[in-house]
């Protein structure tokens, strides 16, 4: 389903600005598209907010048969490398990062004879812990006070958003679910018995099919024994 604004006016009347406001600081998490590297085209579109040791894969297609070798390098608090080989014009890497923070993509490829040549990079890209402790259960030792579910950011997002949420009992089922404008699920994010505690989950913007989702608000429902909290985010592809 696609959310839709529909205007209307007279033809004689002038039109002015649908504005939607931003929180201070919002900063666009875009994600990477197919065919942003020259060259390249990528299966799906990395996204912009990774979780800390989690794997994504990037795969596709070389559309410049003089490419034969590839390397995919994080640069910021840590630098790592990822060298890539073209096997029948395809590649497949899995890119994982273990150390939280900001870094830049950068892309280098060549023919696999000599020196890899700078074709493209992106920035920023952010790498997230996939779950916090909160001050107070990490100086006392105990988790936190009741269930929660926190404000989703970034809002309005593009690719990637994060959801957090505090779980008191771990002996009890949880579910985190994605709904669209007309109360239709569309994706589960968590289900079934969490650790006590402080947590985050990074929603991609597509359903349990694995299909990008239109634009619209989004509604992300916490449930777990007698507690349900609703909050909303917007996706702006």
């Amino acid at each position: 389903a696609e959310t839709r604004l529909m205007l209307a006016a007279d033809t004689a009347a002038s039109m002015g600005v649908v504005a939607m406001p931003l929180r201070a600081g919002f900063v666009d998490r875009a994600q990477i598209p197919p065919d942003y590297v020259p060259g390249l085209y990528f299966d799906r579109p990395l996204p912009a907010v990774l979780v800390a040791g989690g794997q994504y894969r990037a795969s596709g297609q070389v559309v410049d048969q003089t490419i034969g070798k590839l390397l995919f390098r994080f640069a910021g608090v840590d630098t790592l490398r990822f060298d890539v080989d073209i096997v029948d014009g395809e590649f497949d890497e899995v890119l994982s990062v273990p150390t939280v923070g900001e870094y830049a993509i950068e892309v280098f490829a060549g023919s696999g004879e000599g020196r890899l040549g700078y074709v493209a990079g992106f920035a920023p890209v952010w790498v997230e812990e996939a779950a916090d402790i909160t001050a107070v259960e990490d100086a006392l030792g105990r988790g936190p006070a009741a269930y929660a579910l926190g404000r989703a950011y970034p809002n309005p997002f593009n690719a990637s958003v994060v959801v957090p949420f505090d779980i008191l009992r771990a002996d009890e089922e949880v579910s985190l679910e994605v709904f669209n404008a007309l109360g239709q699920k569309v994706r589960t994010l968590r289900r079934g018995n969490l650790a006590s505690g402080a947590h985050r989950a990074v929603w991609d913007g597509r359903d349990d099919a694995g299909r990008s989702l239109a634009s619209g608000l989004y509604w992300f429902r916490l449930r777990a024994a007698d507690f349900q909290a609703v909050h909303g985010a917007v996706l702006l592809r």
